[in-house]
């Protein structure tokens, strides 16, 4: 899909956050809820031509567990400054997300289940979300120019 079918898409599911293309990326930002009874999530997200998305969540911070603030925040990228950490969503060399899928239906509602998960993790130390499991959490470049294609 193009960036500009991407937005349209994006704007027809998620018509409350902001889809704009600009700088040859599409950029989507606004705050989204997992559950009536959850958090809101400022989040945004961003997709290069040929690129993989790359979710961020803007506020308010992921936070590791208070007792046990050694263990890393389960399936996130961890970036060089504490709380910087990144949703990981899929794996991609199983192809779960590719360029042909809109970003409204798979990465936005992947990142909902994310965040509902994360909470669950917070509360109780499991988490119930599935997914490959991680070695321990890799360190992303915060470059958005720097294509990561190694999500697991």
């Amino acid at each position: 899909m193009s960036l500009g079918q991407q937005k349209a898409q994006m704007m027809r599911v998620w018509p409350l956050l902001d889809s704009r293309v600009e700088g040859g990326q599409l950029v989507v930002t606004g705050t989204v809820k997992p559950t009536p009874i959850t958090r809101s999530y400022r989040v945004r997200v961003t997709l290069n031509d040929f690129g993989t998305p790359r979710v961020y969540v803007l506020s308010p911070i992921l936070e590791r567990r208070v007792q046990e603030p050694d263990v890393p925040i389960p399936h996130t990228y961890e970036y060089a400054t504490p709380g910087k950490e990144q949703p990981c969503l899929y794996h991609p060399k199983s192809a779960e997300w590719l360029p042909s899928m809109p970003l409204a239906l798979s990465i936005m509602p992947w990142l909902l289940s994310w965040l509902l998960d994360y909470e669950y993790w917070h509360a109780t130390g499991e988490w119930i979300g599935g997914g490959v499991p991680h070695g321990s959490t890799k360190v992303r470049d915060d470059s958005p120019s720097r294509a990561v294609d190694d999500r697991a």
